[in-house]
């Protein structure tokens, strides 16, 4: 996949058409999420993430995983608080 080739802006542009084409498809919105998170759009992750959360509580669990990893490296590079 893109995602695995580190081709993390193609991999959401086709996470993108998969969410459009499968709007319930909750793993491409959270993989959108971990591609976000690896291009280093901590605020757009953890925004996405919230809103994945909400939409699909089934794996809020996974999602707050991804949300504490987001929070914790963004607070390390930029030393303040969202």
């Amino acid at each position: 996949s893109l995602y695995r080739l580190n081709k993390y802006d193609e991999a959401i542009k086709c996470y993108d058409k998969v969410i459009e084409s499968f709007p319930n498809d909750s793993e491409s919105y959270y993989n959108k999420c971990n591609a976000l998170y690896k291009l280093n759009k901590f605020n757009e992750a953890i925004e996405y993430l919230f809103v994945v959360k909400e939409i699909f509580p089934e794996i809020s669990e996974k999602c707050d995983e991804l949300l504490k990893l987001c929070l914790e490296v963004h607070q390390m590079n930029n030393n303040d608080i969202i």
